[in-house]
Formats: C-alpha cells, sequence, structure tokens
C-alpha cells in the first residue's frame, strides 16, 4: 500500500501514470499507464549503446521527472533502466515506486538500507551518515554511464571500508570508448563518492555536456528502439533551433522555385498566370513564402506564410491583401 500512496499522488509527463488499484482476499491489483516502448533495460539489450544525442533527450526528461519527485519531497531511491519505461512515442516515464520515501523536514536524512546493488549509492549500501535527494543523482549517473559504455561503471560492489570511510573506485572508462570529455567529466561528478559533491539536477542541465552539444531533439524516431537513428536525423538534431529554422527555410525556396518554373510551364502563354507568378517571384524576394495555393478552373488562390490571403482570376479580377501584414 506505500506504493500505491506514493504513486497515486504523483502527475507528470515523465512519470507512470497512476490510474486505480483494487484488491481482493489474496492480491492488491494497480492499473497504470501502457508503456508500449517497454523499458530502458530493453532498449539497452538491443542497442548495447547510444549516441550522446540520445543521452541527453534521455537524460533531459529523467531529470524533468526527478526534479518533479524532489520538488514534492519525495527521493525515489531505485532508478535503474529496469525501472524506466518508454511510451511509444519514446518518452521516458519513471515507475516502480515500491521503496521511495518522503522527506519530512528540512534536512532529514533516511537510514534505511535499500536498493539494487549495481545503482545503489554507496551512503545508501553502508547507511554511514543516512541519505538524501543525493542518491536518486548517483543512480543516475550509473544509467549514463551504462547508456554511453554499454556496462557498469563499478561491479557489484566495488566499495572498500574501513573503519572511518566508504572509498569507492574512481569512475573510468575504456580506454577505446568514443565518450566525449564533457560526458565523461558530468558522469564523474554524478559518482563522486561524497554526496554532497554531486551536481544538482539543476547543474546537470546547465552542464556543457547538455548546452554546448547542438540541440535536444523534441523525439526520437521509433526505429531507435532497435536501431541507430540515421546519419541525417543525428545532423539535423543536432542543430540548434535557428540552425533548422534557417535550413527549412532554404528547402522552402528551393521548393518554391521549383513549383514557380513548373506553373510557368502550365500557363506560359495565359497573361493573368503569368502576373501570379511574378507576384510570388517579388515574395520570394522579400522572404515571404506561399503556404499553400489551390487552384480552381476560374481562378488560382493561395495562402501566405503571414496569414494573408490572395485570389487571381483569369479576367482581370484580383483580391490580394498586404502580405507584409500578419
Amino acid at each position: 500500500m506505500h506504493e500505491i500512496r506514493v504513486h497515486k499522488l504523483l502527475q507528470h509527463q515523465n512519470i507512470v501514470a497512476f490510474e486505480t488499484y483494487f484488491e481482493d482476499e489474496e492480491n492488491i491489483y494497480i492499473l497504470l499507464e501502457l508503456c508500449k516502448g517497454q523499458t530502458v533495460f530493453e532498449l539497452l539489450d538491443k542497442r548495447k549503446t547510444l549516441v550522446e544525442l540520445e543521452v541527453r533527450y534521455y537524460l533531459s526528461q529523467l531529470i524533468s521527472g526527478v526534479k518533479y519527485l524532489h520538488d514534492k519531497r519525495i527521493i525515489h531511491r531505485d532508478l535503474k533502466p529496469n525501472n524506466i519505461f518508454l511510451n511509444d512515442n519514446n518518452q521516458i516515464k519513471i515507475g516502480d515506486f515500491g521503496i521511495a520515501t518522503k522527506i519530512e523536514f528540512r534536512g532529514q536524512r533516511k537510514r534505511t538500507i535499500c536498493g539494487t546493488p549495481c545503482y545503489t549509492a554507496p551512503e545508501v549500501m553502508y547507511g554511514r551518515g543516512g541519505h538524501s535527494y543525493e542518491v536518486d543523482i548517483w543512480s543516475l549517473g550509473i544509467i549514463i554511464y551504462n547508456m554511453l559504455v554499454g556496462k557498469l561503471p563499478f561491479k557489484p560492489y566495488e566499495l572498500r571500508t574501513n573503519d572511518e570511510e566508504v572509498v569507492v573506485d574512481i569512475c573510468n572508462f575504456p580506454l577505446d570508448c568514443t565518450v566525449s570529455s564533457e560526458a565523461k567529466e558530468l558522469v564523474s561528478k554524478m559518482l563522486d563518492p561524497y554526496p554532497e559533491d554531486r551536481p544538482t539536477l539543476n547543474e546537470i542541465m546547465e552542464h556543457p555536456f547538455m548546452t554546448d552539444n547542438g540541440n535536444i531533439p523534441a523525439a526520437l524516431p521509433a526505429s531507435a528502439l532497435a536501431t541507430k537513428p540515421s546519419k541525417s536525423f543525428l545532423a539535423l538534431a543536432s542543430l540548434t533551433k535557428e540552425e533548422q529554422e534557417e535550413l527549412k527555410a532554404e528547402k522552402t525556396e528551393r521548393t518554391l522555385k521549383i513549383n514557380f518554373r513548373f506553373l510557368q510551364k502550365i500557363y506560359l502563354n495565359d497573361e493573368s498566370m503569368r502576373r501570379v507568378i511574378e507576384a510570388g517571384r517579388e515574395l520570394l524576394r522579400d522572404r515571404v513564402w506561399i503556404k499553400q495555393w489551390i487552384k480552381h478552373s476560374d481562378c488560382l488562390g493561395y495562402l501566405l506564410t503571414t496569414g494573408a490571403i490572395g485570389v487571381h482570376f483569369k479576367g482581370e479580377t484580383k483580391m490580394l491583401s498586404n502580405y507584409k501584414t500578419k
């Protein structure tokens, strides 16, 4: 019932939606959102490693979901690929709140030893001084390392203990891996054995790995669940929003020029249609595009990117709004 009490209060786009629950004499049944993309564990089982653009995409959503939990004073404490689901749009959904806990007052430290050893922070495993929100940062660091390298950074459990402290081996990356220096630095900080030295969720989002490597895509292709995204997708997605808009404008301009040439061939002997074409050329020079046009037996109508509408009839009659005004 603890999991139900926690989960039913949560509503966020990156958390598995809680629908309802019911029980009989023997069992309790929980009805949750269906995630057709299965889990991140299954994704990594198929793909082994992800490209850094995909990692930034998933990490940004994980941070959004975990930040929502922390803002509600909830620590998940069991973040791992098996508990992170994907819907049919490749969107992250955090689930399984069986050992989640709530901070009741500022500065409270939890002392229950729990979680999955491969993903559990050292302060949880050894319980010295208690633990708080930072344990979720550690788990995210393990997950991101797994996405980048295809294996875990530590064997369960590469910790050395003595009478005074818990020591974790330094997080190392294989010599032959192609992980960027920014990614290595971020993961190493997230896996700092001292929880007070780990970055906050906001600091992770502001790290150069997340900000200096192009745009974080709004979506990934469905095929990314099984295979690496195409080079053309990766090239386009790595551009900034301004670069993408500029590229889109260039493609629109090329398409418009082709359409003008097509119209010229059709209406070469039609004086009124030639005027339409010349008007279009004028719009092209001003970088205002014809978004859509409709051909009728008696006229040609078009819609501009400004929202203005124009109609040219085969005779001398025409209607044309001011295309420079939205």
